[in-house]
């Protein structure tokens, strides 16, 4: 029983990629109520039947029109939440979640609709809503099953561990060569040697510095976008670009863990996990592997 706990655990904590809802609300939407629509209407499952004021397709027109919304919105504030809305952690538990959310939100609206196109006193009850909620779940799970399944292989895959080695490469003159950051303001500079950077981290208008000082980590900021830090710190290559919002000194990395979705590394003098983003992993391996 250990074991099989412990298996689940593992498999939740799995990078998976995103479901198409998560990715993009309000295309995902459209794609997830259209889908039910031509369903409905050519295989009729669950004993689905037209209202008493509509014929059958208007009918599930109308649910489906009104199913939009709420599912984009649902998956759009999502996104907004603590818990979802970090793209490059995304896991199969968080991908359970979020369809788990969208459906019940989904099962709620056609339980409501239902005083507008059926017999609102037949509704009034505890097993007319939980019937919503199951049909809705049924008719749902299988655009949500389909992608999937087809990304079952992501769980297969185990998450590797790489322990970086102290560097030992001829570029000691690079990494001590000061950096100059102009801030956008153009009455603010910060001006510290290379090998100090641990990492920098975009703040709205502002980048945040972390460096090692003295066995020390100081944060420094500066008015700036983490675009503009990158096109100014682009000669030196030991300086990347992991995620949209995080700039890493490569040179600082104790270890990375993850797979081809997307890693998690830990730096000298942080405690903090940088995400390196799935789309960024094929260019850090190689970068790592040429300064490393």
């Amino acid at each position: 029983m250990k074991k099989f706990f412990a298996y689940i655990r593992d498999l939740s904590g799995k990078r998976f990629p995103r479901n198409f809802v998560m990715k993009n609300p309000f295309a995902g939407a459209f794609v997830l109520v259209a889908f039910c629509f031509i369903f409905l209407l050519i295989y009729k499952p669950l004993s689905v039947r037209e209202s008493k004021f509509f014929s059958f397709g208007t009918t599930l027109a109308i649910y489906s029109l009104m199913m939009y919304l709420p599912a984009a919105l649902t998956g759009k504030a999502l996104n907004n939440t603590r818990y979802f809305s970090e793209k490059s952690d995304w896991t199969f538990l968080k991908d359970l979640l979020s369809y788990v959310i969208i459906i019940l939100v989904l099962g709620i609206i056609v339980y409501l609709l239902g005083f507008i196109m059926e017999d609102y006193h037949k509704r009034l009850n505890l097993s007319t809503f939980l019937n919503s909620i199951i049909r809705i779940i049924l008719i749902c799970i299988v655009p949500f099953l389909i992608p999937l399944l087809f990304n079952y292989r992501y769980l297969l895959i185990s998450d590797t561990v790489v322990d970086f080695l102290p560097d030992v490469s001829d570029t000691k003159n690079e990494t001590l060569k000061p950096i100059k950051i102009a801030s956008r303001l153009k009455k603010e500079q910060l001006s510290f040697p290379a090998d100090q950077l641990i990492y920098a981290e975009s703040d709205g208008n502002y980048v945040n510095f972390y460096l090692s000082i003295d066995n020390k980590t100081v944060t420094k900021t500066i008015r700036n976008s983490i675009i503009d830090i990158e096109e100014q710190l682009s000669s030196l290559e030991f300086i990347f670009r992991t995620h949209r919002a995080f700039l890493v000194n490569i040179k600082m990395i104790k270890t990375a863990r993850g797979n081809s979705l997307g890693y998690r590394l830990k730096l000298n003098g942080s405690e903090s996990e940088i995400p390196v983003a799935r789309n960024r992993v094929p260019e850090f391996n190689m970068l790592v592997k040429r300064l490393h």
